[in-house]
């Protein structure tokens, strides 16, 4: 094993990288090493760490006891080298980040399935849905298509690996807003100002409607699987009452308030089309109109 000139310190891992492998390399390079590539060596899984430089870190393998394997537990099963970097070298907020996806790789490297872990007598590895469900199948993808080119492969995995990193921390915003919006209704939650996007505060499954204020703009959106109108008639008599105008439904112009055709907006501005003027008609307002025709709606269906 001999290091290449004027490179900064190698990763060392096995030959023929797993999941494990793939992840604990990306999550390695991300939070120690600047987010750059690393020069990385791959070696046979029992190499006894012989030439290992101070500087290098060997991971998911041995290497003669001073490599960064996963937790032992006392009948025998080994986790993931993954989870163990991102418990050694993550920052608390990414912690929490990846915290769905660490225990995906480690169900998926300490028992071989995370449906077996997760899911016991279920075929599918449906316990995170497709999102991290498909991970195994794309990494497999991956390699089929590298055709042996494991750098290949690994440049993917960093991909993913950054992706759902960001898609975490975007989880993580979502999370603290969700605990400081106000809530006037389960289901209804009024965002003033958000820092980040709105949307996340859905993941959840409470809360089906937001009445968003984004500087001038101001409206209401819901959730995908919602059928309900945000334009329903008790919303539209509040911005009547305000004296501002409604454009006709999918039909947008500038300082009027723009129903969607499919019902899932209504709003005076958004970020796409922002308006110039602000809006006389309060939040509140809005969500106390919200919560009624949510009601008629859930009477009507009862």
């Amino acid at each position: 094993m001999t290091r290449k000139k004027d490179k900064m310190a190698r990763i060392v891992t096995h030959l023929c990288q797993d999941m494990d492998s793939l992840f604990a390399v990306a999550a390695f390079e991300v939070f120690m090493n600047r987010g750059k590539p690393a020069e990385i060596c791959r070696v046979p899984a029992n190499w006894d760490g012989a030439d290992l430089e101070e500087e290098d870190v060997a991971l998911d393998i041995d290497a003669g006891g001073r490599g960064l394997k996963g937790h032992r537990d006392p009948d025998g099963k080994v986790h993931s080298a993954f989870g163990l970097v991102v418990e050694r070298f993550a920052s608390p907020e990414d912690k929490r980040a990846l915290e769905r996806l660490v225990e995906y790789v480690d169900a998926c490297d300490s028992a071989g399935s995370a449906a077996r872990t997760l899911l016991p007598g279920h075929d599918r590895e449906s316990y995170f849905g497709v999102e991290e469900g498909e991970i195994r199948l794309l990494i497999a993808g991956a390699h089929l298509e590298a055709k042996g080119d494991e750098d290949r492969v690994q440049d993917f995995v960093r991909y993913i690996f950054r992706l759902k990193l960001e898609m975490g921390r975007k989880r993580a915003r979502s999370e603290e807003m969700a605990s400081r919006c106000v809530r006037p209704h389960l289901a209804v939650a009024i965002v003033v100002n958000a820092p980040s996007a709105t949307t996340p505060l859905f993941e959840g499954g409470e809360v089906r409607f937001i009445v968003f204020v984004d500087g001038k703009n101001i409206g209401i959106a819901r959730e995908t699987n919602e059928t309900m109108r945000v334009d329903a008639p008790e919303v539209r008599a509040v911005v009547e009452a305000a004296g501002e105008k409604i454009s006709p439904v999918g039909v947008g112009v500038t300082n009027e308030w723009f129903a969607h055709s499919a019902g899932f907006l209504f709003s005076r501005g958004t970020k796409k089309s922002p308006v110039e003027t602000p809006s006389k008609v309060r939040p509140e307002d809005l969500a106390t109109a919200l919560i009624r025709a949510i009601e008629r709606e859930e009477k009507a269906k009862s």
